[in-house]
C-alpha cells in the first residue's frame, strides 16, 4: 500500500472538526510579538508570507486586508514594546516600504524606513568573516530573558554592532552575545544581498550606490 493510499481516509485540512476561517482573517492577530519570549524567526516568515501575498494579489479589498495587517499587526504594532519598526532590519523596512498602503487616504512613503534600511546595509562589513563584536555596554544592559533563557537588552543592535550569523536578519537585535574574529569562518553572504536585491528591484537602491 503506498503513502498516498494509507492516508487517503484523512482530511488534509480540519481532522479534528475544528472551525477554519479564511486566509484573509488568519493573517489577523498572528499574536507572535511575545516581548522577550518572542521567536524572530516567526517575524520573519510571517513578514515574508505577507510579502508574498502583496507580490501576487490583484484583488483592492483583500490587498488592503493584507497592508492593514502588515502595518498594524507586524510593523507598527502599536501593543508591543519593541515594534518591528525600530529594529534596525533592513529586510522588514524594505519590505514595508514596498507593500504598505499608497494613494490620497495614506500617509504617504514610508521614507524613514527606506533610510533606515539602507543606512544597515552601508554599515554591514566588507568581508563576512567572523569579526570581534561586544555590545555597547552604556547601552546594553539585560532587562529580560529570551525563549532560551539567555539574557536580552532593550536596545535594538544596529548592523554595526550586531555579530554575524547563518542569516541576520532572522536574529533578535536585542540579543547580548559577543563574538570574537576568526578568519577561517565566513558566513553567508545572503543577509546582505536579499535586501539589497530587494531594494534596487523597489528602486530604493540605484547602481550608484
Amino acid at each position: 500500500m503506498g503513502v498516498c493510499t494509507a492516508y487517503a481516509h484523512q482530511e488534509c485540512l480540519d481532522p479534528f472538526g475544528a472551525a477554519t476561517k479564511p486566509y484573509d482573517e488568519l493573517v489577523w492577530q498572528a499574536a507572535l510579538d511575545l516581548g522577550c519570549k518572542s521567536n524572530w524567526n516567526n517575524f520573519s516568515m510571517h513578514m515574508l508570507s505577507l510579502h508574498t501575498l502583496l507580490m501576487l494579489e490583484q484583488e483592492p479589498s483583500l490587498r488592503a486586508t493584507y497592508q492593514a495587517a502588515l502595518r498594524d499587526d507586524m510593523f507598527d504594532f502599536a501593543e508591543s514594546e519593541r515594534p518591528l519598526h525600530s529594529q534596525n532590519n533592513a529586510l522588514w523596512d524594505f519590505i514595508f516600504a514596498a507593500d504598505k498602503a499608497l494613494g490620497p487616504t495614506s500617509d504617504g512613503p514610508d521614507y524613514e524606513a527606506v533610510e533606515n534600511g539602507i543606512c544597515m546595509l552601508r554599515h554591514f562589513p566588507t568581508s563576512e568573516h567572523l569579526r570581534t563584536m561586544s555590545c555597547p555596554p552604556n547601552q546594553c544592559s539585560a532587562v529580560c530573558e529570551d525563549r532560551f533563557d539567555r539574557p536580552m537588552t532593550d536596545y535594538a543592535r544596529p548592523m554595526a554592532e550586531r555579530c554575524l550569523g547563518t542569516f541576520i536578519w532572522w536574529k533578535s537585535p536585542y540579543s547580548l552575545p559577543e563574538c570574537t574574529a576568526d578568519l577561517r569562518t565566513i558566513t553567508r553572504p545572503a543577509d546582505y544581498l536579499l535586501p539589497y536585491w530587494r531594494g534596487r528591484y523597489y528602486g530604493f537602491i540605484d547602481g550608484s550606490m
